[in-house]
């Protein structure tokens, strides 16, 4: 009769109840029969201890006095599982999601050798299934430093199936014998966080058992390399814990000598080089790290200069200011749709002032609708940057006399006197904590509070590039843009992008000015469920069933108002859908959004086309999900495709061009078919047409890779986590 040995799962939480708790709902999938699992809260601050017990009473919670670091809180719960006889301890990250026979795989290895002390398994970052954030750790022995094996590789079986040796594993999921534990001791506390687990590793080592990583055991971890590249805190703690793990581990002078002249590069150059000013607060952390060395002041982190918040922050609840290109309600368009849920989110844990532009007027229940969210919602008259079509210039002398200045002419031409007085004036009313301005046009007002935290979400500069390189007479605003966003990214403590393309271009021309994160666009997957009533649903497979009701019919989903819209549909109905109608002559092209009689006079005609104007949301959704699939033949633009998500939201499966599918982590082939030519888009949506298994299985996986990882909670989520780091 086979056996299963007694585990004690550990997870440490500190004001972290959301990873928290979506970490305890995947562990309900564990196949393993013997383990218990222990939240260890370090004094949070909010009320995760009490969500969580009645999230999960069966759930064994302790409370710390206060908050013992990553290091002491284990501590506390590897000794009771020394007390209470548990064989095995796993340290658990809170912020990780694990596959359901992973701790199964990791006890099979570990009970398969005496000699094996430590496993853990191959770690995925969350928000990239298939990219590998940790495959075991390996130190440099001259250099005195640590690093992940196959961290940023893609999963390609480079690891192979058998588990093998590493230098050591990483704390955010490590299985350890007890036995062991009675042999090496438990975390040196003198760590409180990073390098412990390198540390440990190495004792264990020392002690005769070997450290193992199990390939074919895996867990997604929610990490991201920019807060913790940005963070006082954990600069403070990386720089001090490597002096100490140098000293604990005997390391040789060359290790030190390569380590202190790190140090002193680093130093000298966030010191003397410009495109560094903001790095002052990490500079005085590892100065403080070195001295604190130096004085052998370890543990926890002391009330010093590093760990006083840069700007002071009245409460765990924040007062955040929300400066908005767009008036957020109806979210019927791309930007609209980002600021409203991410304002829908955050007002569940923070008080809202919004400031909003709006181009036209909003009534009452359009600014009630949003006042659900905030305490306050004030709206201000919006400017639009005109041209004159004729002659290509601004239609003010406002905007003329821009022509001479450094900055591109339509900020100049677009700001707004009303908006800065709004925006002093609520300052006036409530010490806000933090300014999240949204888009490049709001960057000028975000700056009018200077000793605030300050982000700018979204954006988008690839679009002015990409006009520059096919209008080279546009050179000279692209150049006013990039200097103007350069300059302004100095003022603002962080920045988000929709896309990995949008965060390199902006590198380029910033130089690391401020830390740039990529929070991508999203859908509320609940709001575009599946439900019984719907044409499209799920059957006992969990495979698409989609009645024929309307055959041959495809839709573009988007406003013919805005440009790169416009560029895609002309380029469809002129190069593609001819090609389409050789084979399909039925076939059926329906394009929602705003549009016009100009408009569609200037596209090619085909019978095909039909044009449904502006459509509501169950309008569109209704559309899309009777849809047999969905094209998305964008040629310019940037951002993520909310196009793309909406459709895989309800199971339509999607043709896309490259460039469409920007800023979206899809596998052609699997959640989608990308083609560019005319003529391969054409073979690839006949080749949909034409199969309803590919449809049915493109439809699934895509819908999937959207709740998975486009989920607005989860990027709301991602941006609370950089937001906090950046406050």
């Amino acid at each position: 009769m086979q056996t299963y040995p007694a585990i004690a799962i550990f997870i440490l939480n500190w004001n972290g109840k959301d990873d928290t708790l979506a970490c305890l709902a995947s562990l309900q999938k564990l196949n393993y029969p013997n383990y218990t699992v222990i939240v260890i809260d370090n004094a949070s601050q909010d009320d995760s201890v009490h969500v969580i017990r009645e999230s999960f009473p069966a759930v064994t919670l302790f409370e710390m006095p206060e908050n013992l670091g990553f290091v002491g809180g284990n501590n506390y719960g590897l000794r009771h599982a020394e007390q209470n006889k548990f064989e095995y301890a796993l340290l658990l990250n809170n912020d990780t999601e694990i596959s359901s026979d992973f701790l199964r795989l990791l006890v099979e290895t570990a009970e398969s050798d005496s000699t094996i002390g430590i496993v853990s398994p191959l770690i995925y970052y969350f928000e990239q299934k298939d990219t590998m954030w940790s495959a075991g750790g390996k130190i440099d022995w001259s250099h005195g430093s640590t690093s992940m094996i196959g961290i940023g590789e893609v999963d390609k079986g480079q690891f192979g199936e058998k588990p093998y040796s590493v230098d050591f594993v990483t704390g955010c999921a490590l299985l350890i014998k007890m036995e062991v534990v009675a042999q090496v001791g438990m975390l040196d506390e003198r760590f409180f966080a990073y390098y412990e687990d390198a540390e440990w590793c190495l004792r264990v080592q020392k002690a005769g058992f070997r450290t193992m990583l199990v390939p074919h055991a895996k867990i997604w971890h929610k990490i991201s390399p920019v807060v913790r590249e940005s963070s006082p805190h954990v600069h403070y703690l990386m720089t001090r814990n490597r002096l100490l793990f140098l000293e604990v581990t005997n390391m040789h002078k060359s290790a030190w000598q390569h380590t202190i002249f790190e140090y002193g590069r680093t130093l000298f150059s966030w010191t003397v080089k410009p495109k560094w000013r903001h790095k002052k607060p990490q500079r005085q952390a590892m100065l403080q790290a070195i001295k604190d060395y130096r004085n052998r002041r370890f543990g926890g982190l002391k009330k010093q200069s590093i760990t006083k918040r840069i700007y002071p922050i009245s409460s765990n609840k924040m007062h955040i200011l929300v400066i908005s290109r767009w008036y957020p309600y109806p979210a019927d368009n791309g930007s609209k749709i980002r600021v409203f849920n991410l304002i829908k989110y955050f007002a569940k844990r923070h008080h809202i002032v919004l400031v909003s532009f709006a181009g036209e007027s909003i009534n009452e229940e359009r600014q009630q609708a949003m006042r659900q969210y905030c305490q306050r919602v004030i709206v201000v008259p919006y400017q639009p940057f005109h041209i004159k079509a004729s002659l290509d210039a601004p239609a003010n002398w406002k905007a003329w006399l821009g022509f001479f200045s450094s900055k591109p002419r339509s900020v100049i031409n677009t700001y707004s006197q009303e908006m800065v007085d709004s925006i002093l004036t609520e300052s006036q009313r409530t010490k806000f904590d933090l300014v999240v301005a949204s888009e490049i046009d709001s960057i000028p007002y975000g700056l009018l509070l200077p000793d605030i935290p300050k982000h700018l979400d979204e954006l988008q500069i690839a679009i002015h590039y990409g006009r520059f390189i096919n209008k080279i007479r546009a050179w000279l605003t692209w150049w006013k843009t990039a200097r103007y966003v350069a300059k302004s990214l100095q003022k603002y403590d962080g920045c988000s992008v929709a896309s990995s393309k949008e965060r390199d271009l902006i590198l380029k021309i910033s130089h690391n000015i401020c830390p740039i994160e990529v929070i991508p666009n999203g859908v509320d997957t609940e709001l575009w469920a599946i439900n019984e009533s719907d044409s499209r649903t799920f059957d006992a497979n969990y495979e698409f069933v989609t009645p024929d009701l309307e055959p041959d019919t495809l839709i573009y989903s988007g406003s013919l108002t805005f440009y790169a819209n416009f560029d895609a549909v002309d380029f469809f109905i002129q190069h593609v859908l001819p090609l389409i109608q050789v084979k399909h002559p039925h076939v059926k092209f329906f394009i929602t959004g705003k549009t016009n009689d100009e408009i569609r006079n200037r596209l090619p005609q085909n019978d095909a086309v039909n044009f449904t104007g502006y459509l509501n949301f169950e309008e569109l959704r209704n559309r899309m999900a009777t849809s047999w699939l969905s094209v998305v033949p964008l040629q310019e633009g940037g951002g993520t495709r909310l196009k793309i998500l909406e459709s895989l939201a309800v199971g339509t499966p999607v043709v896309s061009t490259h460039k469409g599918a920007e800023g979206i982590n899809i596998i052609d082939g699997k959640h989608v078919l990308l083609s560019d030519s005319p003529t391969d888009f054409a073979k690839a949506v006949i080749r949909l047409l034409e199969d309803k298994k590919l449809r049915n299985e493109l439809g699934f996986e895509g819908n999937r890779l959207v709740r998975n990882q486009y989920d607005w909670n989860i990027i709301a989520h991602k941006l609370g986590t950089f937001l906090k780091s950046i406050v």
